[in-house]
């Protein structure tokens, strides 16, 4: 038989949320994203992928450090496809992935940025 609960006993145990300075740091342990590996990823994107993602909209002489500025996902995502040393796109999908866990699990940030670079990860 069930004992019943007292009227003063939560049905549930709650944690209190997680405080800014508190929250796990998910930054990947390997360098950032450099530079010349932005520049190669978008000339490699609009050379070889951009006719299959017509959700993401470049205009023709966008350099990758003026994409990066208000798309910085994104342009993380384009290296990270088509990067062709193993261990270097492993390390840029570990950033990924935290940069996803950081925005959409932990502070719960939505952008066009992440959609489109979710759509362009997702979609290669």
């Amino acid at each position: 038989m069930l004992a019943s609960k007292s009227a003063d006993t939560p049905p549930f145990v709650t944690r209190p949320p997680i405080q800014e300075k508190e929250a796990p740091s998910l930054v990947p342990q390997c360098p950032e994203l450099t530079e010349s590996e932005a520049d190669e990823g978008l000339a490699t994107f609009e050379a070889h992928m951009f006719q299959f993602f017509p959700f993401v909209c470049i205009t023709p002489n966008t350099t990758a450090s003026e994409l990066r500025a208000y798309r910085p996902f994104l342009v993380l995502c384009m290296a990270a496809i088509s990067n062709k040393q193993a261990e270097r796109q492993r390390e840029l999908f570990g950033m990924m992935r935290a940069t996803i866990a950081q925005k959409l699990v932990i502070t719960v940030e939505t952008s066009i940025d992440l959609l489109l670079g979710l759509l362009t990860f997702l979609g290669w």
